[in-house]
């Protein structure tokens, strides 16, 4: 037999917590660089994220808006061309999230966590085959590069319709894992011997 359930309520909380900060470029960084700032509260499960893009000024101001108010949100920033890093306090911040400071949405410091982006290392070369022969080189624009360090640290690049591909911002290692991929088609691994299919 069914019964009803009465009495059932929910307090809905708005998202109106911010966390906010500045991304400083290096002095050199090319106009369009652009890095992706995300925060994310385990305890809610919110989370949120927003784009800079460097221009002239170095020091480039984010807001992320629309968040549960929590006092566990990881902060994080994620650049195309320089180290990614978590906000833990520092200006070079940590690799990882588990090294990560909390932040507060009801404390000052939710409004002035800043980052300072690093160069790091970078992987080159060039896709030699069918995919780039085409004179138009749509076929490699379909492709793309994941690179890994020894620690397990990933990011990805693009690959230019001649072929060449480039990904910086990679942490300092003794050995990098290289892996192109084309939709469709198992992925191609770089190796000593020439590429390899696993």
């Amino acid at each position: 037999s069914y019964h009803d359930a009465e009495n059932i309520d929910f307090t809905l909380i708005p998202p109106s917590a911010v966390i906010s900060g500045t991304v400083a470029f290096p002095e050199d960084a090319s106009p369009g660089d652009t890095a992706r700032v995300s925060v994310f509260s385990p305890s809610t499960g919110s989370k949120g994220e927003v784009q800079v893009t460097f221009q002239d000024n170095p020091n480039v101001r984010y807001e992320v808006t629309g968040l549960l108010p929590a006092d566990d949100y990881a902060v994080s920033v994620w650049p195309d061309r320089y180290k990614s890093q978590y906000y833990d306090g520092t200006e070079s911040g940590s690799k990882g999230e588990a090294d990560a400071n909390p932040v507060d949405t009801d404390s000052s410091e939710a409004g002035e966590i800043s980052f300072v982006l690093e160069k790091g290392a970078t992987v080159s070369g060039g896709i030699f085959g069918d995919a780039v022969e085409g004179a138009s080189g749509e076929d490699a624009e379909e492709l793309y590069v994941e690179v890994w360090d020894s620690s397990g640290s990933a990011k990805t690049g693009t690959i230019l319709p001649d072929g060449t591909l480039m990904v910086e911002g990679l942490e300092e290692s003794d050995e990098f894992y290289i892996v192109v991929h084309k939709p469709g088609v198992a992925p191609f691994f770089y190796s000593e011997e020439g590429t390899v299919r696993d």
